[in-house]
């Protein structure tokens, strides 16, 4: 009777220790990990004569897919005038090769050639005068557009690394992030070509920035 009743106790233990422990461990999912990478370049020049106010811009950048697949590079220029009479302002925005721009820790390149009127291009843009009455017209940039930048020896420039963690607890997963890049803003050589004028960088000239960043995700 004794060993009878030792037997079911120790059933009743063991069978309660295993239901403590929960079910077998499973195999855990994979870490998952990603990359995205972001380029950009942009600078421009304003100037004044008489009452009319004139200024232009470009700016360009790549970007990655989250997998760190290169996904598009996206250039853009733009105009502005503005007098006591109206204003006028110019856009267009075209996707155009990779190689279109180079930045690097201390300076950026860019060198693109593209049609303004390629249907995959935005474009918009008008003339305003409110003297001596309203009217309104198009102002829109057209055929073979030439960008060229050289951005040197910056005046300001940083670095960056940075790590990132974030942690659910009750789910047991992780984030994890690290990053690292870098900027140049205000280059004091070099100069850009844009409409086919061209302008040196630098004190009282056009100005500008260049930066590119890399951060790698994982998941677990």
């Amino acid at each position: 009777m004794r060993r009878a009743i030792f037997l079911g106790c120790a059933t009743f233990l063991f069978g309660s220790l295993a239901a403590y422990a929960g079910p077998p461990d499973m195999p855990k999912e994979p870490r998952v990990h990603s990359q995205r990478v972001t380029e950009n370049a942009n600078g421009g020049f304003c100037s004044q004569v008489g009452d009319l106010w004139r200024c232009r811009n470009f700016s360009i950048v790549a970007t990655s897919e989250p997998s760190g697949k290169y996904r598009e590079t996206i250039v853009s220029l733009d105009q502005w005038r503005n007098w006591p009479g109206g204003f006028a302002n110019r856009h267009v925005e075209c996707p155009v090769p990779r190689q279109a721009l180079r930045v690097m820790p201390d300076k950026a390149i860019v060198e693109v050639t593209f049609d303004a009127d390629a249907p995959e291009c935005v474009s918009y843009g008008a003339i305003i005068t409110y003297e001596p009455e309203y009217s309104s017209e198009p102002w829109l940039y057209t055929g073979i557009q030439t960008l060229e930048a050289t951005m040197l020896a910056p005046k300001f420039q940083d670095r960056r690394v940075t790590s990132y963690t974030y942690k659910d607890n009750e789910a047991g997963t992780t984030q994890r992030e690290n990053c690292h890049g870098g900027s140049g803003w205000e280059p004091q050589s070099g100069g850009f070509t844009m409409i086919g004028l061209y302008r040196a960088f630098g004190p009282g000239e056009a100005t500008g920035t260049f930066y590119y960043d890399t951060c790698g995700l994982t998941l677990k």
